[in-house]
């Protein structure tokens, strides 16, 4: 099954989230994620800010073990294969349709925003990544000395070797680096 998860990027949450790590959420979703369900990651809206500026979809992975520490009241979903996309992908198409709304066009108007865990077809998932510009692999142990090496190998074999698939490498090793030092593209 294919899902959306809402995860504040970049706004605080009150939940015990680790972006691309694990996802906490409250037992009344407890019946809508499931190991092995395939997710996309949904910046959503805070509190009155402008959705236009915020909302978007901006990562990928798979649901892992499911688990509750406090009797369940609460449950945490470990995140697995995760990959964050190189470009994020607006909620919408160009001519204002919600891209989630593939698949439901006779169901719903539009995403239900109150539900922070969501189903999606496959045509909305397909749809998502197709316009993510890429996906680039998350590691949570990002050894920083290695990715400098890799970097600097990259840009030998692009200026000296004239490997144009190094600008890829390059690129690739270069958000590596700024999801470890926590910098953002806008």
């Amino acid at each position: 099954m294919f899902i959306i998860l809402s995860q504040k990027k970049d706004f605080k949450s009150e939940y015990k989230d680790e972006l691309f790590k694990l996802y906490h959420f409250p037992a009344s979703y407890r019946s809508r994620i499931n190991t092995g369900d395939v997710f996309i990651y949904n910046q959503g809206q805070q509190g009155t800010v402008s959705w236009k500026n915020i909302r978007y979809y901006y990562g990928t992975g798979v649901i892992g073990e499911i688990y509750s520490l406090d009797g369940g009241e609460t449950y945490f979903a470990e995140l697995k294969q995760c990959k964050t996309f190189f470009n994020n992908v607006p909620i919408k198409f160009e001519n204002g349709d919600y891209i989630e709304q593939l698949g439901y066009e006779d169901k719903r108007k539009k995403p239900n925003w109150q539900s922070s865990i969501r189903a999606i077809s496959t045509e909305a998932y397909n749809n998502i990544i197709n316009m993510s510009g890429g996906l680039i692999n998350v590691s949570t142990n990002i050894d920083v000395e290695e990715l400098k090496s890799d970097l600097k190998v990259s840009i030998d074999n692009f200026y000296l070797a004239d490997n144009h698939q190094a600008l890829i490498d390059m690129v690739s090793l270069a958000m590596d680096l700024m999801q470890k030092y926590g910098v953002k593209v806008s």
